[in-house]
């Protein structure tokens, strides 16, 4: 049986990947072992039930969700207890029909099922007072729909709010006009 075009790709990238591998003296492999390793590794990410696969087929926005993109200031990062989600609140420009104030609200996933999760809300907290452009993908849960960060870019420091005023205002947000502002921008 010939080896096929993908194959000689998932092979290729296997070689690759160990040959970047530091050399592990508790657990010292071949190079042929090292490379069977990643193949039983990128074989597994490849499978169409993968968690890689599901995640990129929702940043395609192909499991039926939407994706937007949110340019704002952070304002605040908080641990929603009740999901172990960390929130965040941005400071966007204010629009006079949708958002009269200019605050968004979004979410990390749950930070007590991911590491990835984890590392993005403290990014996004140390970058407090920051114009940021977020990739979001809007989720239906049930009867709601939940804003999910998927990855943010840093476009600059804000003097206004990185001054603490911004912090401030997030904090000021209350439980019920933080309910409010979700319920309006994700229609629930």
């Amino acid at each position: 049986m010939t080896i096929t075009e993908q194959e000689q790709q998932i092979i290729l990238s296997a070689i690759n990947a160990s040959a970047m591998e530091p050399h592990d003296p508790q657990y010292p492999l071949t190079i042929e072992e090292k490379v069977i390793e990643k193949i039983t590794l990128f074989n597994s990410l490849l499978n169409e039930n993968s968690p890689a696969v599901k995640h990129l087929r929702s940043l395609n926005g192909q499991n039926g969700s939407e994706i937007k993109h949110i340019s704002g200031v952070i304002l605040g990062v908080f641990k929603e207890q009740s999901s172990s989600r960390g929130i965040v609140v941005f400071k966007t420009e204010p629009h006079e029909r949708w958002n009269k104030r200019g605050i968004e609200v979004a979410r990390t996933e749950r930070m007590n099922d991911s590491r990835l999760a984890l590392k993005m809300a403290h990014q996004l907290r140390n970058h407090i007072g920051y114009k940021v452009v977020a990739t979001i993908e809007v989720r239906k849960a049930g009867d709601f729909k939940v804003r999910v960060i998927h990855n943010f870019t840093v476009v600059g420091r804000d003097d206004y709010y990185g001054q603490g005023i911004g912090f401030a205002e997030a904090k000021s947000l209350g439980r019920q006009e933080y309910q409010r502002i979700t319920q309006e921008q994700l229609g629930r």
